[in-house]
């Protein structure tokens, strides 16, 4: 049987019957009772094969296991099985679809809300993936359902040629919606074909699934990579975040003159294993011109990923600086906006640059006295190096 829409308040599968969804399709069981979907016999088969051809069914505030008897192209039985143990609350209902390309790329099938097969280090994480897709959604809860999961599998998805899936080796991973979580979840029961032990609850229940080799998960993905100017401290910000982290041991943030050689600028310690959004903050000194910065993931068996890279051109603060009286015999008063941290160089300069006196401010003031001693009278600059302060033009009796 083919359909494009049917509602049924129960669905008994007999003897190896099948029901083929096309693409845009509900089938909707408007019963909450587990047995509501059933096979006898041989058993039934629901083939979707398409992210938008979904059985829908009406579960509401009841426990109990919902067997979905899916079922693979090559006929072979696929059942998704959601054992709730905590009924959800509402008039909600758990929409279920499930697809494979055929293929051992799954960049060329993933689901619409999923926009990387990447995984660190690798720019296509397909190998380690199963042909398949899973959509599993609760939707209309007020609260969502918890339990577990049992996602059957067909082994030639894990066999196609193209990937390098080990038995016993998968494990479901979830994706919510921005990014893949980790650690994977569950056991492969490879002789019975399925991984269960799947949990779901609340908070966790997200629509997206497949199966992934856990030696080998979906990515770690950055949220964001900033940096910004403060020209109140003098500093640049440098501020990145991640939704999730999988075997990071550190970050490596570099800085770079020059575009091409980055020295280590500070290295922070990651979370490791981590699905919580992280935010990470490293103040640097601003320095003249054009800077670079880029950041690298480093896991724990050393393999380095460069996440991001981003450019700074900060300037430093425009302090103000007095002298008086002015003009004068050659004795002032010079006053800083802000008590100076450190001793400053500075020296006198005439209008043609000839340097004819230098000295130094001491740290931890900001009022200072200076003579000049005999000094020919004209027009003269006051230059304070290694800082941000203005020139000031003074003239001597």
């Amino acid at each position: 049987m083919t359909i494009s829409g049917y509602c049924q308040n129960q669905l008994i599968l007999n003897n190896d019957g099948f029901i083929v969804l096309k693409s845009d399709t509900y089938l909707v069981v408007e019963n909450d009772s587990s047995n509501a979907i059933s096979s006898v016999g041989t058993g039934g088969n629901i083939i979707s094969e398409s992210e938008s051809a979904r059985i829908k069914w009406m579960v509401g505030s009841k426990t109990g296991s919902y067997v979905f008897p899916l079922t693979a192209p090559t006929h072979t039985k696929i059942p998704l099985t959601l054992n709730i143990n905590q009924a959800g609350t509402g008039n909600g209902q758990i929409v279920v679809s499930s697809w494979t390309g055929g293929h051992w790329n799954n960049e060329l099938y993933k689901p619409s809300t999923v926009s990387s097969m990447a995984a660190p280090g690798i720019s296509n994480n397909s190998e380690n993936v199963i042909d398949r897709f899973w959509i599993v959604d609760a939707v209309d809860f007020t609260t969502k359902p918890s339990g577990k999961m049992i996602f059957a599998y067909d082994d030639v998805e894990r066999t196609t040629t193209g990937n390098s899936i080990l038995p016993g080796t998968l494990s479901a991973q979830r994706h919510n919606d921005t990014s893949w979580l980790i650690p994977p979840e569950g056991s492969d029961n490879h002789p019975s074909l399925n991984v269960n032990n799947v949990s779901f609850s609340d908070k966790t229940f997200h629509k997206t699934w497949t199966l992934v080799n856990n030696l080998v998960p979906l990515p770690v993905e950055l949220a964001g990579f900033t940096v910004a100017c403060n020209s109140d401290l003098d500093q640049t910000e440098i501020i990145w975040s991640t939704y999730s982290e999988s075997n990071v041991d550190y970050f490596d943030l570099q800085y770079s003159l020059d575009g091409t050689d980055f020295p280590s600028l500070k290295k922070i310690k990651a979370n490791g294993f981590s699905n919580a959004f992280t935010e990470y903050q490293v103040s640097d000194d601003v320095k003249p011109g054009i800077i670079y910065y880029r950041l690298l993931e480093v896991d724990f068996d050393g393999t380095v990923k460069e996440l991001s890279r981003e450019m700074a051109s900060c300037s430093l603060k425009e302090h103000e600086l007095i002298l008086h009286p002015n003009p004068s015999n050659g004795v002032f008063v010079v006053t800083f906006d802000d008590v100076l941290d450190q001793d400053t160089n500075f020296d006198i300069v005439a209008l043609d640059g000839k340097v004819i006196y230098t000295g130094v401010f001491t740290g931890n003031s900001k009022v200072f006295n200076l003579d000049l001693g005999v000094v020919l009278s004209g027009f003269y600059l006051l230059r304070v190096k290694g800082q941000s302060y203005n020139q000031i033009k003074f003239y001597i009796l």
